[in-house]
Parts: C-alpha cells; structure tokens; sequence
C-alpha cells in the first residue's frame, strides 16, 4: 500500500453488502470496479454480474486479488491507473453487447473529483448508466448540493448536468484501516442519456460556469467579466434575458439559469 494512492480500506463486509446491493446488480449486467484494494467488495460483484473487470493501480495488491479471486472466470484484475488508462479500450472489455454498465468504487480522497469526470467523460457509446461510490463526505454534500447553499459551486453543476445525483447512506470514518480523519458517504448517479437541460455551447457553458464560481463571493457578473473578457453591459442583458437579477451570485444559479445565460452571451458573440 503507497499512501500517495490515498488508499482507505473499507474492513465492514455489511457495509460491502449494502453497497453490492445498492447497486441492483443483474446477471447480465457489466461492472467496473474502480480500486479494489484487498476485494472485499469484487467477489460479492462478480457474484452477482455477468462480467466484472477490477482497476487496481498498485501492483502488489493486483497480483493478491488475482490469486484469492481466480475461481471467478468471469473477473479480470487488470494492473493500472484508472486515471491514464485507455477508457474506450477498457470498457470494450467491461461491457456485454446490449446490456449497461455500472461502475463501482470506494474512491481514493486525494482523486475522488478528477476521477468522478474521467467517468463522465467516457465515449457515450461506453457511458456507465450508474455509479455507485463512496466517497468523502464533504465532497459528496458539495455533489448533490442545490442551489443557495454554501456547498453548491462548480462540481454540483458539472456532475448534476450530466446525472440524477443522490445520497445513499453515510459510513463511518471507524470502517476503514487505515482510518481516515473524516466519514464517508455513499452516493449514487444515474448518467442521463442527455444533459439536464440544452445548450448551444457545451464548452462555453462550463467555461463560464468555472468563471463564476472561480470569486464565489463576487457578483456574478464581475467573476464573469473579469476571466472571460466579456462586457459587463453583454452580462447584465443576458442575465435580464434569462430572468436573473442582475446582483445574483453564482451559488443561487441553477443550472437552467447557467444555461439560458450562457446561450444569451453566447449568442451575442456569434454576432459579433
């Protein structure tokens, strides 16, 4: 074990349970797991599935699960790390034709957000329907945050967009070795086939979404102007377009709010 992976393993095999069974695994179903560890969540998957392939970035522990777990003909420990593997190739493995593809994980903490959007980042063809993981408790109240609160900014847009997020249950801290300093929690997405809501500019939408967020305490439209070069008058009528108030801070935009702003600005761009 490597403490630069920021490896926490889950010790509860009811809480391993609940996890497997949150899942609602099919037996025709694909997993990937994300970082098995010492597998104590991969034989209970493979139980159940059609196919289970196991991501396991350190070597040692990826040669131990091949050796405990070889009795299942239907899991593949592959050796490498999630975040540089070839996503494509890796879920033509995973998946069965016809059927979907889930994805299971006990996220590493120092990783957890840069790995939630290589998921979601996966070719549509391959995309997960859903994602049962653990992560950190802080990060996933900042996931499924609604607008208004303190704990709604750029990753509550971004990961809300692309799935229905929810809690599922939250696990404590006493369930790991070695134990972390704060508690877990267990959510589930369910990947959308299409984004929430529409809009024109997909990458110009996020891309000012981020200018937002980057000065939460700033009114929208100075955090705006200020990292995308736009004119504040270009703001403030595309702001009253949408129905928004021109004083608004970004952490009370929902993301249909962010949407018709970023399609109004966008729109008077393409014109210039």
């Amino acid at each position: 074990m490597k403490k630069r992976w920021g490896q926490n393993f889950l010790i509860d095999h009811n809480i391993a349970r609940k996890i497997i069974k949150e899942a609602e695994i099919q037996p025709h179903d694909a997993v990937l797991e994300i970082g098995p560890g010492k597998g104590i969540l991969t034989g209970g998957i493979a139980d159940k599935a059609g196919r289970v392939v196991a991501v396991e970035i350190d070597r040692v522990l990826s040669e131990r699960l091949k050796e405990k777990l070889e009795s299942y003909k239907n899991l593949e420990i592959v050796s490498d790390d999630f975040m540089k593997i070839d996503l494509a190739e890796l879920l033509k493995r995973v998946s069965i034709p016809g059927f979907p593809v889930k994805i299971i994980s006990n996220l590493p903490y120092n990783i957890t957000t840069p790995l939630i959007m290589r998921i979601l980042s996966i070719p549509h063809e391959f995309r997960p329907v859903e994602c049962v993981l653990m992560v950190q408790k802080e990060v996933a109240d900042r996931i499924t945050a609604s607008p208004g609160g303190k704990d709604y900014g750029m990753l509550s847009v971004a990961i809300q967009y692309r799935c229905d997020v929810r809690k599922v249950f939250r696990v404590s801290r006493n369930v790991f070795l070695p134990i972390p300093k704060v508690d877990s929690t267990v959510i589930k997405l369910c990947v959308r086939k299409q984004p929430e809501v529409s809009v024109k500019d997909e990458e110009f939408f996020f891309k000012m979404a981020r200018a937002a967020f980057s000065q939460r305490r700033k009114k929208m439209y100075n955090s705006v102007s200020g990292m995308l070069g736009v004119e504040k008058s270009v703001l403030w009528e595309a702001m009253e377009g949408a129905g928004v108030e021109r004083d608004i801070r970004p952490e009370k935009l929902s993301i249909s709010q962010f949407a018709a702003i970023s399609d109004l600005i966008k729109k008077h761009l393409t014109k210039q």
